[in-house]
């Protein structure tokens, strides 16, 4: 199992915070998704390709829900680094939202909250505990000499497993 990297804005919302300097800004960013950019000019709606990024990028001079406007000005990506063709204004609020392919709105309801696959994607697989390592923990931790269990077989403890999770699933 995997340790969570990200921020709670990253996991929870599938996105990353920044602020414009008022210079020429390169931002790079850390999600366990990596940014996908349709092609060069993919920045612009306009675009063909534009479709195909998996993220978009809002910004607003307050930071407030319902402010926020999406970045319709060039942009390069290169290895999750996006890089401005124009200097961002200083202590701009700047959001890189993951998204699913038809939409959504950074900063509004959740309803209309751009979250979809890139999203789920970035979560990783470390919600999901495979079968094995529980009955490999278990065993470590419960069977053994000086344990509560001082002898099991680990097909008995896999069949019990098996059996709890089948009671679990019939309750939910």
């Amino acid at each position: 199992m995997a340790l969570i990297t990200e921020t709670n804005q990253q996991y929870y919302q599938g996105a990353q915070g920044f602020r414009g300097t008022g210079n020429a800004l390169t931002i790079t960013t850390t999600f366990d998704t990596d940014l996908v950019f349709g092609s060069v000019d993919a920045w612009n709606p306009n675009n063909q390709y534009y479709a195909l990024n998996n993220f978009k990028i809002y910004t607003s001079t307050t930071g407030i829900p319902g402010s926020w406007s999406e970045y319709l000005l060039a942009y390069t990506v290169i290895n999750n680094k996006i890089t401005f063709t124009a200097n961002p204004a200083n202590n701009l609020f700047i959001v890189v939202q993951l998204k699913v392919l038809d939409g959504g709105q950074y900063g509004n309801t959740p309803a209309e909250e751009a979250i979809g696959d890139a999203v789920e994607e970035n979560y990783g697989t470390y919600q999901y505990v495979k079968l094995s390592d529980i009955i490999d923990n278990y065993m470590v931790g419960y069977v053994g000499d000086g344990k509560i269990i001082q002898t099991a077989k680990k097909s008995d403890i896999l069949f019990f497993a098996k059996r709890s999770y089948k009671s679990l699933a019939m309750i939910l």
